[in-house]
């Protein structure tokens, strides 16, 4: 059996709300130019809940859909972070290859680990969905940076206050601990409040 497409609709509502919802992105010249592009002629006397009124009421096809996806598909804004202090030494060979091993069995999310310096930095590109919010923001692309600070005497990661950097950061301890022999003593400490980044580099 043929494997079924996709199909993707979208009301004329959800395109005012996608509009009027970005308006510093929509703005009145952005949406004059879609209006041209369509060979309509709109009234410099009106403003821009009108015109994307008016707009929303048009014909979209894939072309049409595009400009305004691309938009609201643009990675968000980096989020709050939180660090984990793992009171052990771990060399940085040893906290790559658990980075590695985690890549490797990442089914839906797009993991990628490297080093940077004395650091192993574990990325990961995922999509968060969330169908309460407007159709065009209901799939948002997000990024999970964690960073493993490699000191002597202890790792500290610093990862970002969310549900997915929290995921990360327990089957990396789950990994460690299959791994050796001790106990690993873990403390968690909230930055969320720290908006600085040189603040939460020294705490």
């Amino acid at each position: 059996m043929p494997k079924r497409k996709l199909l993707f609709s979208i009301s004329d509502s959800e395109i005012f709300d996608a509009y009027m919802s970005a308006s510093t992105h929509f703005t009145l010249g952005t949406l004059f130019e879609e209006g041209r592009r369509r060979s309509i002629l709109y009234s410099k006397r009106e403003d821009v809940e009108s015109i994307a009124k008016k707009l929303s009421r048009q014909v979209y096809g894939y072309r049409e859909l595009q400009p305004i996806e691309d938009y609201f598909s643009q990675i968000a804004r980096t989020d709050k972070t939180s660090s984990i202090e793992i009171d052990a030494t771990l060399s940085q060979q040893e906290i790559k290859q658990i980075a590695d091993e985690l890549a490797e069995v990442a089914v839906e999310d797009e993991m990628t680990s490297y080093l940077d310096g004395p650091d192993v930095v574990l990325n990961t590109l995922y999509t968060k969905t969330d169908y309460s919010r407007n159709r065009f923001r209901q799939r948002q692309p997000k990024q999970a940076v964690v960073r493993f600070d490699v000191r002597s005497d202890k790792t500290i990661l610093v990862l970002p206050a969310t549900t997915k950097g929290r995921e990360i950061a327990t089957a990396f301890q789950n990994r460690l601990s299959a791994a050796r022999q001790d106990e690993i003593k873990v403390r968690e400490i909230d930055l969320s409040s720290v908006l600085d980044a040189n603040s939460r580099s020294s705490f």
